[in-house]
């Protein structure tokens, strides 16, 4: 019989608020933290939610442990669930994975998967995918039934390149997951028709409906990228992970081929070209969005001389990109994802006319929300799906020999969370290199 989940108690409600509000406000944890924490813990109704929670509170905090990672509280507090956790989150926010495991290790034998799990997903963060393999495999052998543990499973053969597999894991716990996703499933119906409506019409610009990026949401959006990108690591979150394997990858395709220049397409927050711009000061680097305030707030933030920020119609301007002379990328990240296909194939089509060498993405490609399975582009069922809310997952490989391309590059890439929640063990993103084709 299936163990179905619970859905995590937000630690507002595990916590009593006053004593979460001390804890947001702290320098450092003290025995006195510590202790309350360990006996609200041993009383919370919801221990998988609140170590959850937990978990996520103290990976973005990595100083509150300066004090309480020390041999005089560890002889105290070692072996508690609550402890261990804290010191293990803490060190993981900051890349001390080994301190991370020695914690976590402590609780790989307990009688619910929380801490094993957290094992597998440090093995990730230590890039060991055989350790975190086994983990994973032991974890099942001990819960076979697990909600959280087939899932983490799925996932891994996902990044893995199995998509079958994925999908014989995630079928397991199909009942659990259509439960908590029945929302987005639900709204999943309006923009899967008016998708496939647009397929059927030749369709370029998104119904009125759908087209999410006003301007309050645009400022708001570019404002959110900037704060994370500059204060979380890729140990921390998914925008922390995405903008440092961005700037390794693309700074390293870059001086590999010689690139002059890279077009951002759909830029919003320019952080993730600024920091190969800098490394890279014979590569002109330019950031183009539709709303013109979008590229004024990227130069009040970056004075780098080879940056620059356009605004308008991305085929209007992609003639101009392809006056700079040398070999161009046109790049984007979760940009495509919000277009129709018929538009994707125009733009590809004018970065090939525009003699465009290279077009680099990073988009999502998660759970379809109508086909609840995952997909390899060869097997999908049409050439674009709704995926979630106004998202859709794309045929990138069949869209780009369309118009021209041809893949020589593509990745699945794993981003290490030390919690993952249903959301996060069902999504995913591909990393693509397409070349031109002679």
């Amino acid at each position: 019989m299936l163990q179905l989940f619970k859905k995590p108690v937000p630690v507002a409600q595990a916590v009593k608020q006053n004593v979460w509000d001390n804890l947001k406000s702290l320098d450092h944890f003290t025995e006195g933290n510590i202790t309350t924490l360990e006996r609200l813990f041993e009383d919370a109704t919801d221990k998988h939610g609140f170590l959850a929670q937990l978990s996520k509170f103290c990976v973005a905090r990595p100083r509150l442990i300066k004090l309480i990672d020390t041999p005089y509280f560890s002889k105290k507090h070692s072996g508690s669930p609550v402890y261990d956790l804290i010191i293990a989150a803490c060190n993981y926010g900051s890349g001390n994975l080994v301190r991370s495991e020695e914690a976590v290790l402590r609780h790989a034998n307990d009688s619910t998967p929380f801490f094993p799990l957290l094992l597998a997903r440090i093995y990730r963060a230590s890039g060991d995918a055989e350790k975190e393999s086994s983990a994973l495999d032991a974890a099942l052998e001990r819960f076979p039934v697990d909600l959280f543990t087939l899932l983490s499973k799925s996932e891994f053969e996902l990044f893995q390149g199995n998509t079958a597999n994925a999908n014989a894991y995630l079928e397991k716990v199909k009942p659990a997951v259509i439960e908590f996703l029945q929302a987005e499933i639900d709204a999943i119906k309006d923009s899967s028709e008016d998708l496939r409506s647009a397929i059927r019409e030749g369709m370029l610009s998104r119904s009125s409906k759908f087209d999410v990026y006003s301007d309050d949401v645009t400022r708001a959006t570019w404002l959110g990228y900037f704060e994370r990108f500059l204060t979380q690591n890729k140990f921390q979150s998914g925008d922390g992970f995405l903008i440092d394997y961005l700037d390794n990858a693309l700074t390293a395709f870059c001086k590999k081929e010689n690139i002059k220049a890279v077009l951002d397409f759909g830029s919003l927050c320019a952080e993730i070209i600024a920091r190969p711009a800098k490394k890279l000061p014979h590569t002109q680097f330019i950031g183009i969005d539709r709303q013109e305030f979008v590229a004024t707030m990227n130069y009040e933030a970056y004075d780098l001389p080879n940056m620059a920020f356009e605004s308008g119609d991305i085929i209007d301007y992609l003639p101009k990109f392809g006056e700079i002379q040398g070999k161009k990328v046109f790049f984007h990240v979760r940009t495509t994802c919000l277009l129709y296909p018929a538009l994707i194939k125009k733009i590809y089509s004018s970065a090939r006319a525009a003699g465009v060498e290279y077009i680099i993405m990073w988009e999502g490609d998660g759970l379809s929300r109508e086909h609840l399975q995952f997909f390899n582009f060869d097997d999908m069922p049409e050439e674009s799906i709704a995926r979630k809310s106004v998202l859709f997952n794309h045929n990138y490989k069949a869209i780009l020999n369309e118009t021209g391309y041809e893949i020589i590059e593509f990745v699945r890439p794993a981003f290490p969370a030390i919690y993952k929640d249903i959301n996060d063990l069902v999504g995913s993103a591909v990393y693509i290199v397409a070349k031109l084709q002679k």
